[in-house]
């Protein structure tokens, strides 16, 4: 299914998969029905998001006794913000991710032969990773609509109403509605790709630079690879300031229906709820790992620009050239996604403290909930004896 994806083919996966968000940004071309269209499509999206988000928020108001309902609702809750906020966030970042989108395409159409080796190379160790959890995130609203069949609820998500839901057509529009939106929190989770795919092309640039300075004789090749460089760093930032925040809220959010599964997978529930929320942990931790991946990837080619000229023959050209070398050696520093407090450094060496982090989190829980267990049954016990 994944084998021989061309880079363009790639792009309009990506296209393809965050439609529902209209995350993807518009040609600069677009006529003026085109931006009309779109915007209307934009808001549209965002009031059905809406549509859900306050049932939900509603529902989990008024089960917060019950353990279950209180954290599908909430889980759905954070998952309809997810929309929201990646629908604001590529709206304002739209001319910004205009500008770098036309930029990609401007490279592959007139990419070398070894620059389109390498495009291909970065596409095929990725697109079946990408590729297959696109899937999943979109199947799942499929596997939750038809399992709420099995369930004794209504609808697909754990929602109230302040009006009669239990006749038709209100009951089939609010089904349709509800699974709409659950393709529409796919999409937006996807838009985590969108900013994948960015800071991959972005690594691969520096890649051919990497290349082109281990090729590189003579001065003036040497010259334009440095200007190549602060080209394509000018370019990393640009994609860094455009992506930074849909990382920043797809771990915000991660991190909040992290805690919800726990509290119930440690907590005292039948197997099949802990089942269902060990499916959501491991999406939330899915959407995290689409950010960290390329993140790790960009770290690493951007730290090792500019130290690939010194693995090219500089020491057998002439003297001028080995001082060219000599001088470009300075310690530039890489490209990170960070935050202040929050996120030190994107990597995979951050995914993997916060899956550390998580466990820890959750075997405090579990503490914490079994002396709360134990306190409850001693308090009870002593009530009982008081009574006797």
């Amino acid at each position: 299914m994944f084998e021989n994806v061309m880079p363009e083919k790639a792009m309009a996966f990506v296209r393809l998969s965050v439609g529902l968000t209209c995350g993807w940004p518009l040609p600069s071309v677009a006529t003026k029905a085109q931006v009309l269209c779109y915007r209307i499509l934009k808001v549209l999206g965002a009031v059905s998001a809406v549509g859900l988000f306050l049932p939900v928020l509603y529902a989990a108001i008024l089960h917060f006794g019950d353990a279950t309902n209180f954290s599908k609702a909430t889980v759905m809750a954070l998952a309809c913000a997810q929309v929201l906020t990646h629908t604001l966030i590529t709206g304002i970042q739209h001319d910004r991710c205009q500008r770098l989108i036309e930029n990609v395409t401007a490279s592959l159409k007139i990419a070398k032969s070894y620059e389109r080796d390498v495009y291909q190379r970065y596409v095929d160790t990725y697109c079946r990773f990408y590729g297959l959890t696109v899937m999943w995130y979109y199947v799942s609203p499929v596997v939750v609509v038809f399992g709420s069949a099995l369930l004794p609820q209504p609808f697909p998500a754990v929602s109230e109403y302040p009006f009669r839901v239990d006749y038709e057509p209100v009951k089939t529009i609010i089904i349709v509605h509800q699974t709409f939106v659950g393709f529409q929190c796919s999409a937006a989770v996807c838009v985590n790709m969108f900013a994948a795919m960015l800071l991959l092309y972005t690594a691969a640039r520096y890649e051919i630079l990497m290349i082109d300075l281990r090729e590189s004789t003579s001065i003036d090749a040497l010259a334009m690879c440095v200007k190549k460089y602060y080209s394509v760093t000018r370019f990393a930032k640009d994609v860094t300031d455009a992506t930074q925040y849909i990382v920043w809220f797809t771990i915000m959010i991660s991190s909040g229906i992290l805690v919800l599964c726990g509290l119930n997978i440690i907590g005292r529930q039948p197997f099949i709820v802990k089942l269902q929320f060990m499916f959501l942990a491991w999406i939330a931790l899915m959407g995290v790992l689409m950010c960290a991946l390329p993140a790790d990837a960009l770290i690493n080619a951007s730290t090792n620009a500019v130290r690939s000229a010194y693995e090219s023959t500089w020491y057998n050209q002439v003297l001028g050239v080995q001082k060219t070398v000599l001088r470009i050696l300075v310690p530039q520093k890489p490209i990170v996604i960070s935050f202040k407090c929050f996120i030190p450094v994107l990597s995979l060496e951050y995914y993997c403290s916060y899956i550390s982090n998580s466990v820890s989190l959750f075997t405090a829980l579990r503490m914490v909930l079994g002396e709360h267990a134990d306190f409850l049954s001693s308090k009870s016990s002593n009530s009982s004896c008081c009574i006797d």
